[in-house]
């Protein structure tokens, strides 16, 4: 191989170590951005308790059996709205619960509420209500997640667990001796299991201090 054969081989090996550099480069910082700028598609099934009906429009005639969230990314906030009908025979209040998550660790990261937990609705009466999804800027390892959403209408409010009308000390101190309690514990309580998880943890007494002092009047 002459000299000038040499170069040309030298020049082909470093354009082609380039160019495989560069691709490593692009898939290192491709990588990076999809970490930096998680998208996370979801659809959540939607579960009512029997004495509510759950609709798309205000004439009650589409049910809501699922959200399509549709794909989030970091620090983005998605909303949908629909409609709650009481079909009890007496007052009920509000209440939206998220759970079944998979990953356990996208509710570390993904926040979901319900505007109109606590609130009262009469009896044959629709209430417009907004669920809001909303992803945190330090999701990290999450390509894909799942919730369902549970929508309740209780006679008393959900953190009430004795049904004295009140969310107080009482109520916390229940949750508290049945902490870590489940369906198979002896002295389980399925209205201490607030979020409806089949077990009293930490969640439940959240849940309870968020609502502390609020009264069923």
């Amino acid at each position: 191989m002459n000299n000038r054969e040499q170069g040309g081989e030298s020049i082909r090996n470093k354009f082609q170590y380039s160019v495989i550099s560069l691709a490593l480069l692009i898939a290192v910082i491709m990588l990076v951005f999809l970490q930096l700028n998680d998208v996370v598609p979801n659809v959540s099934a939607v579960e009512g308790s029997q004495n509510l009906g759950i609709y798309w429009d205000s004439n009650c005639i589409t049910r809501v059996t699922s959200i399509y969230w549709g794909n989030m990314t970091a620090g983005q906030e998605k909303t949908t709205t629909f409609y709650i009908r009481n079909e009890a025979a007496n007052p009920v209040f509000l209440a939206g619960i998220d759970k079944n998550w998979n990953p356990t660790t996208g509710q570390s990261y993904l926040h979901f509420t319900f505007d109109s937990d606590d609130q009262k609705i009469e009896a044959g009466k629709t209430k417009k209500v907004t669920c809001t999804l909303t992803v945190s800027l330090e999701i990290t390892n999450i390509s894909d997640y799942s919730f369902d959403v549970l929508l309740l209408g209780t006679e008393y409010l959900l953190a009430d667990v004795n049904k004295n009308g009140r969310v107080d000390m009482r109520d916390t101190n229940l949750l508290t001796h049945l902490f870590s309690t489940t369906p198979t514990s002896p002295h389980w309580n399925p209205d201490a299991d607030l979020n409806k998880d089949l077990i009293v943890d930490m969640r439940d007494i959240s849940i309870n201090l968020q609502d502390f002092g609020k009264t069923s009047s």
